[in-house]
């Protein structure tokens, strides 16, 4: 039982920033046993960010209320998926070989390709929230459950399908291994 509730506390500390207490040790082990609980993670995400556009829905306009709706949702994800969004353009985008475009990557610095695939999917986002938020009817809030529950059922699916691309190095070097879902 100690290790599901570790690998929960795990599995919220990584991906949101919901003040869960707890300090499961972190490890490659825990982490891979942590991909379970993932969509739950989402669900949380989803239900917080579908309460906080009916309030803000009820309360102003759709754009302002898109807006502060956009930001709590960045906020419970401490912008992780952004940060890697960055990431992926900088390097993707660049046309480096395969080599170079995975040390711009791992750079913690962010280029203008990752500022402006940033701004333009914010927009995006925000203009999807707006349009949802000023047809408004409660039947359709849980709509803002399915992006956050899928993108993190599927990022467990491409852990276990996709090969690592540094291979025993970085990050996804953690949940090497996995081999459900596939």
């Amino acid at each position: 039982m100690r290790e599901r509730r570790d690998a929960a506390v795990a599995a919220f500390q990584f991906l949101s920033r919901f003040p869960v207490k707890g300090d499961p040790g972190f490890s490659p082990e825990l982490l891979r046993r942590s991909v379970i609980f993932y969509p739950m993670v989402g669900a949380a995400i989803g239900l917080c960010v579908a309460a906080g556009a009916a309030l803000t829905g009820l309360l102003l306009p759709a754009w302002p209320a898109a807006v502060l709706t956009l930001i709590l949702w960045v906020g419970l994800t401490g912008g992780l998926h952004l940060d890697g969004w960055m990431d992926s353009a900088d390097g993707l985008l660049s046309y480096r070989p395969r080599e170079r475009a995975l040390e711009i990557m791992k750079d913690s610095r962010v280029g203008a390709m990752g500022v402006l695939a940033c701004v333009l999917l914010l927009l995006f986002k925000a203009s999807l929230l707006a349009a949802l938020i000023e047809g408004f009817a409660y039947y359709e809030l849980p709509l803002l459950l399915v992006p956050a529950v899928w993108s993190r059922w599927y990022m467990v699916r491409a852990m276990v399908r996709y090969p690592i691309a540094r291979g025993d190095e970085g990050m996804a070097a953690n949940f090497a291994g996995l081999s459900f879902l596939a």
